[in-house]
């Protein structure tokens, strides 16, 4: 191994190293700006539930009205 070989690959290795890291760097910066705060997430999460609420409710009433439909049927014969 020769000493011009050794000193381009350190000086390769350097600048991959730096470009490394610029990436990682500008990678941590967008996260950062797209990151949303707890307390917006919280609402979030909790308009969630309620709608998740609301549609297991409904769901209940259609399957009672869908199970007196099925006794009014059964019992007209």
């Amino acid at each position: 191994m020769d000493l011009e070989s050794i000193g381009s690959g350190a000086g390769a290795g350097l600048i991959s190293g730096i470009l490394g890291v610029l990436g990682i760097n500008r990678r941590m910066n967008k996260i950062e700006d797209s990151k949303q705060d707890k307390t917006v997430c919280d609402v979030m999460h909790k308009g969630i539930d309620e709608k998740f609420v609301i549609m297991v409710d409904l769901q209940k009433e259609i399957r009672e009205q869908l199970n007196d439909l099925n006794i009014y049927i059964r019992n007209k014969k």
